[in-house]
């Protein structure tokens, strides 16, 4: 269903809650799924209707005596499908290279090439994704702060860590118009607002 009326349906549902438990202190925790959403259509008229009638109902709430925070676990950047980015990959990503198919989610994708080539791969997949990717390995993400540097973390990921820097890096579905996993702010950042009695909502 598109988001805002989705975001009518919850919202009907929670007022109904908070009217019937009027004592306190009562925590409540809704989920509203607008990921698909915005992996297909992105931030269109829908979803901007939807977030107007959430901050509409948490200032309400937040008139009411009620404490709202409402927060996402990360944004999305938008994706182009790219033919000659998308070629690069599958040459890459195959049984003949990789010992499997290749993991990840999103704008970070990681491959996992036969023992013994992995240095040599790595400069090739360095060549062939430079216009749309920096080409890492699992090391270098613990150098910079995104992982632990632990054996279990490391095997998790493929020996070679693609990371979008472009629209263009192509991504697992080909249908999705915005995607996440890369290092732009919005993909980064976690938004988070929180509405009470004493304000009328803040972003940090």
């Amino acid at each position: 269903a598109p988001p805002d009326l989705t975001v009518g349906t919850v919202l009907r549902q929670l007022d109904e809650l908070l009217t019937a438990h009027q004592r306190r202190p009562l925590l409540v925790w809704a989920y509203v799924d607008f990921d698909t959403h915005l992996h297909r259509f992105g931030p269109d008229r829908s979803l901007t209707r939807a977030l107007r009638l959430l901050d509409t109902a948490a200032a309400r709430w937040a008139d009411s005596g009620w404490t709202v925070t409402a927060h996402a676990d990360h944004g999305l950047a938008p994706v182009a499908h790219d033919e000659n980015a998308a070629r690069a990959w599958s040459a890459l990503d195959t049984p003949h290279r990789c010992r499997l198919p290749s993991g990840g989610a999103g704008r970070v994708r990681w491959l996992h090439p036969h023992p013994g080539t992995e240095e040599r791969f790595a400069d090739e997949a360095r060549e062939r994704l430079a216009p749309c990717a920096d080409v890492l390995a699992p090391a270098d993400l613990t150098r910079s702060g995104l992982l632990p540097g632990s054996p279990e973390v490391h095997a998790r990921l493929g020996t070679v860590v693609g990371v979008a820097t472009s629209a263009a890096f192509p991504v697992p579905d080909p249908t999705y118009r915005y995607e996440h996993g890369a290092w732009t702010p919005q993909e980064r950042d976690v938004p988070l607002a929180v509405w009470s009695s004493d304000d009328e909502g803040e972003e940090p």
